[in-house]
């Protein structure tokens, strides 16, 4: 069998096995798994919603999720281009990454076959890939698809293309360095914090072409201008492409990254996150650490003692003596040999490093998705100065020969065990078996009870986010998706904008629009995290007593360490009205959690009506009603609470006459007690001015005695 057709099986079968590996470690670790972390809830939750999107062609949906997305747009469509292959699963969502990990071995043998002159350099610089990385992180799955090392992987393989073309000298030549300028418009596209960086990194290689035509001689001055200017339109290429991404998500951008730096109230509330030291000092030897640790591992430390001892050994110099090269050829000759190339790329490759690494440190968000993009680089220098000796070496001679061989081999075995320690691993959340069917528990009691009120739109609060509590409990929405293929509205509450403090005033506001409430049972943890958690450690009794008072407990459910219990509705109320503007403003909204703000007709001597209908009698306490924002005038101002008997008899339990909105968008009126009933009738006969419109933005009533429909009163 020819040398060619050789490598190409052996890559085939090694793709092969790898497939079948990964299709068996995700039906083991990931098929039954919660996710923990928080992250990986929110990639989950939005490419289903992508998916269905997109099955439902429904582009309005998908562009203001580009425009919500600080992260980028390009990867979860990508992930959702996957599952129109394989199904709507996480393992579908997640071959996203096996793939560009499969692109990353063949780009690397491809770059690297080409630089070392060598079949024998690409096989050695895929094994040293496959010895350091693997589809996920190190540490197992977290069901977030760009923490599965799709940063560093993506960044690799981008730097590996753009790395052969700067040293084959094609930023003389015009065409390719557009293809670069596309190429790191697809990684910002990805990944929307990469635009600072590229930024960065291709400014300071400019500066560096800039001084290498300062100092060129006369015979070199036209190949230097022409990188020059090629790499300057390599850079208004790279901004045509990429701005548009990063114009449609600024917004986005700016809330997530920059707001807290240049708002002083947030920038209180965030002084602790996105810190990984007190000092500078501190902050590099955690960029370093987390490199290491989180990025490479232990076969990377490794991977240097080899460079050191190779170095120390000074093979590839008398490698270089001892075997006759050919001049290079074409531009993706021997490039080794190719020596003012050769120092391009190393220029290129030092500055991406110390610039990306120096924009780290200085950045004010410090995050392990950034220290990728410094460890991109480190990894494609070490695989560069480790592959192409040992190619060399390899085609050489003599007890040198058997020497690379033997270091090959070695090299295979520890990329065999690295990969085959990873996928037969028992997983990241293996030990947490019980916890994982515990949540599994509380989402099925939450699922019962939403099919049985057969809600839509499901709106969740929490008073703490640790671990699976993130989002409001977004990982029930994944639940629901994937066991029952419903995909609710997500309406998030109490819980949802974990680094901003709330008061408690604001909480019980959210809490009353809740179908659900998770509290911790308990004493409330001493140093809470997140500025959320903070601010509601401060009133959590008084919180805790205000969902007892108004919910019905559903169960309780010690997860990752904690008591919780799990409060619902008392009753689901069945909410129509006499009209409304359009479908979409509709009254069922109301009574509810909220987010669908009922809009009726109005004209003078008008009257409109909301009727809403309990499972069982029920009597009122009280009743909140809240104007629509900035429009006062649309809101009740004389109107009547009415219970109606079987019989269709009704009486007047609540008599409001001048009801103002001005200066307060919300008001409360006590009911004074009264027979309980089970349908009750809301006339209003005169809103508060406005000629055209009848408007409530929300509206909740609170029970004289829980009667509770699911679950039970605490008292």
């Amino acid at each position: 069998m020819k040398r060619p057709v050789a490598f190409t099986v052996a890559f085939l079968i090694a793709a092969a096995l790898q497939i079948l590996l990964y299709k068996t470690y995700i039906e083991r670790e990931i098929a039954w798994s919660f996710v923990f972390r928080g992250d990986p809830n929110w990639y989950v939750f939005y490419t289903y919603r992508l998916f269905e999107a997109v099955l439902r062609r429904d582009w309005a949906e998908l562009l203001f999720y580009a425009k919500t997305f600080p992260w980028g747009m390009v990867l979860f469509l990508e992930a959702v281009a996957t599952q129109l292959v394989f199904g709507a699963s996480r393992f579908g969502m997640a071959s996203v990454n096996l793939i560009y990990f499969l692109i990353a071995q063949w780009a690397t043998f491809a770059v690297f076959r080409r630089i070392g002159g060598s079949p024998w350099s690409g096989v050695a610089a895929v094994l040293l890939l496959l010895a350091m990385q693997t589809p996920f992180r190190g540490d197992g799955p977290g069901l977030n698809i760009v923490d599965f090392h799709f940063d560093l992987v993506f960044f690799y393989v981008f730097l590996c293309i753009i790395y052969l073309v700067a040293w084959s000298d094609s930023f003389a030549r015009r065409w390719p360095s557009i293809v670069i300028a596309a190429l790191a418009a697809l990684t910002v596209a990805t990944r929307l914090v990469s635009f600072f960086l590229l930024i960065g990194i291709f400014g300071a290689f400019f500066l560096y072409l800039l001084v290498a035509w300062l100092r060129a001689r006369p015979d070199e001055k036209a190949r230097s201008t022409r990188r020059v200017v090629n790499l300057m339109l390599s850079g208004v290429a790279f901004l045509v492409f990429c701005i548009p991404a990063v114009w449609i998500a600024a917004d986005a951008i700016y809330a997530h990254y920059f707001r807290f730096i240049f708002e002083e109230d947030i920038r209180q509330n965030r002084a602790a996150l996105y810190k990984m030291g007190g000092s500078m000092a501190e902050e590099a030897y955690q960029l370093i650490r987390r490199m290491l640790v989180f990025d490479f591992g232990w076969p990377f430390v490794a991977a240097l003692a080899f460079l050191a001892a190779l170095a120390g050994l000074g093979w590839r110099r008398r490698n270089q003596s001892a075997v006759p090269r050919p001049q290079p050829a074409g531009m993706l000759g021997r490039l080794w040999d190719d020596h003012p190339a050769r120092a391009t790329f190393a220029g290129f490759l030092v500055l991406s490093i110390v610039v990306s690494y120096g924009m780290h440190l200085v950045f004010p968000i410090k995050s392990d998705h950034l220290t990728r993009m410094t460890a991109a680089p480190m990894l494609v220098l070490v695989v560069f100065l480790a592959a192409v000796p040992i190619g060399r070496v390899l085609e050489g001679v003599g007890w040198r020969r058997i020497a690379g061989f033997t270091s090959l081999g070695l090299l295979a075995l520890v990329a065999v065990g690295v990969q085959l320690g990873f996928y037969a691993s028992k997983g990241k959340f293996a030990d947490r078996r019980a916890d994982i069917d515990k949540v599994a528990e509380m989402y099925g009691d939450i699922s019962k009870v939403v099919h049985s009120r057969g809600l839509k739109a499901v709106a969740i609060s929490t008073d703490k986010v640790l671990t699976f509590e993130y989002g409001a409990l977004l990982g029930y929405y994944t639940y629901e998706y994937e066991r029952h293929g419903t995909l609710l509205k997500w309406q998030p509450q109490l819980g949802d904008k974990i680094d901003e403090k709330i008061s408690f005033t604001q909480a019980k506001q959210v809490i009353d629009r809740s179908d659900f409430v998770l509290l911790l049972e308990g004493d409330y943890p001493a140093k809470p995290y997140w500025p959320f958690m903070q601010s509601v450690g401060t009133f959590h009794r008084e919180l805790t007593q205000h969902v007892q008072d108004r919910y019905c407990l559903l169960g309780r459910y010690h997860i990752d360490g904690y008591a919780n219990a799990l409060y619902t509705r008392p009753v689901s109320w069945r909410v129509t009205a006499s009209a409304s503007t359009q479908k979409q403003f509709g009254p069922e909204g109301l009574l509810g959690p909220g987010g669908i703000i009922w809009h009726a007709p109005w004209s003078a001597n008008a009257s409109q009506t909301v009727s809403f209908e309990a499972p069982t009698p029920v009597r009122l306490k009280q009743i909140r009603i809240m104007a629509q924002d900035q429009a006062p005038g649309r809101a009740p101002r004389d109107f009547v609470i009415e219970a109606i008997d079987d019989k269709g008899a009704a009486r007047i339990v609540l008599n409001v006459e001048g009801a103002s909105f001005d200066g307060q968008q919300i008001r409360i009126w006590e009911i004074p007690p009264a027979e309980a009933a089970r349908r009750y009738r809301l006339r209003v006969t005169k809103n508060n001015g406005d000629p055209s419109f009848l408007t409530i933005q929300d509206m909740q009533v609170e029970l004289m005695e829980l009667a509770c429909e699911h679950g039970r009163a605490v008292k």
